[in-house]
């Protein structure tokens, strides 16, 4: 995994699409639902960008972009698009996830 950088300003003037090739019905969409976990905190004052801080929950919606999920946290719905490297998806499970000194442990 890579780490994105960019600045503020290169966010705002950004034009970020992508294309939903899947329509999946919403009680679908939550069986196949991925989970992730923000590995950084990202705010953006861009609308289309979901705002986040580390160690957030995430569901993936749509992955198709090569750099870019369309995601939403967890518990309070908000959706937006998120770089991949800021992001690592749960494979665990329902893991108890800690952020200190700059790396995530987990535990079951």
């Amino acid at each position: 995994m890579g780490i994105c950088w960019f600045s503020k300003q290169s966010v705002q003037n950004e034009q970020v699409s992508v294309r939903h090739s899947d329509i999946v019905e919403e009680g679908e969409a939550e069986n196949k639902s991925i989970q992730a976990v923000a590995l950084y905190p990202l705010h953006s004052d861009n609308s289309v960008i979901l705002n986040f801080e580390a160690g957030d929950r995430l569901i993936i919606e749509d992955d198709n972009d090569p750099d870019w999920y369309l995601a939403r946290h967890i518990n309070d719905q908000k959706r937006g698009f998120v770089p991949k490297s800021y992001l690592v998806q749960d494979v665990v499970g329902n893991a108890e996830y800690v952020y200190s000194s700059g790396f995530f442990l987990f535990f079951r």
